[in-house]
């Protein structure tokens, strides 16, 4: 094998098409989580978990309920990013 063509095996396809290391895709780590769960709430809205706890249980930040059947649903608290957004608005009298 040539010197060169060794040297783009190498690399990978990628280099040997041109495309010197780049992806063609992004990866799934790039894009934020809609949803967050109980700590990343609190970390995002820069509270503790229990403030998080007490402001879903009087109805001010709703929990986000995903069906996993008849009559089932994950226990798992999650919130929805937008709603934190808007909740932070309102707090901010925007």
């Amino acid at each position: 094998m040539p010197p060169a063509a060794a040297e783009a095996s190498s690399v990978g396809p990628d280099a040997a098409r041109g495309m010197e290391g780049r992806r063609a895709y992004e990866t799934v780590r790039s894009v934020p989580p809609r949803l967050l769960d109980l700590k990343a709430t609190a970390a995002y809205l820069g509270v503790s978990p229990w403030t998080v706890r007490d402001l879903e249980f009087s109805g001010v930040l709703r929990r986000v309920n995903i069906p996993l059947g008849p009559r089932r649903e994950l226990r798992k608290l999650l919130f929805d990013r937008q709603d934190l957004d808007r909740l932070v608005e309102t707090w901010k009298g925007g």
